[in-house]
This record gives C-alpha cells, structure tokens and sequence, in this order.
C-alpha cells in the first residue's frame, strides 16, 4: 500500500512540529524508558541544564510528556521533578 502525496501532507499537518533538540530530547525520554530528571537529561546528553529546562517546557506542553513525581537528588540533596513519556506511540 502507497501513500499519496496529500495523504503524507494531511498528517503532517495533524502533528505539531518539533524541531531538532525537541526531537533530540524526545529520543532521550525513548531511549531512558523511565522517570527522568533535568538533570539527568542534560547529563545524558551533554547540554546545559538552561538547554534542557525550556525544551522540556515545550515537550510538555506540546502533550508528549507528563510529570512522573518527584526524587531526591543526592548530588543537589533536594527534590526534583521526574518525566516520562505520556503515550507509548510516540
């Protein structure tokens, strides 16, 4: 089965556009598969932690991804909000 040219263009129109750290970000919640800090995503993938904050706002926003609760940070010894993906098809 093809899929034509309006069809692609349809459901590209559906679905909110991401740009590249948003989709480099979106990968890491895929690739971690589990509760996450802020923190813990500008470690992993090697940007600062004013990079991550706002990207995850915008994934947040945007219905990709939900709050988990909250963790101890032991390296800050304080609390931090965790996220995780909100839907498995993303």
């Amino acid at each position: 089965m093809t899929v034509t040219q309006t069809s692609l263009a349809s459901f590209k129109a559906v679905l909110p556009h991401l740009n590249d750290k948003q989709n480099v970000m979106l990968e890491a919640f895929k690739k971690a598969n589990c509760r996450i800090t802020d923190r813990d995503l500008a470690k992993f993938l090697g940007w600062s932690i004013n990079t991550v904050t706002p990207r995850r706002g915008e994934l947040l926003k945007l219905g990709y991804i939900e709050e988990a609760g909250l963790t101890f940070d032991y390296e800050t010894n304080r609390r931090a909000m965790t996220w995780r993906l909100k839907r498995a098809e993303w």
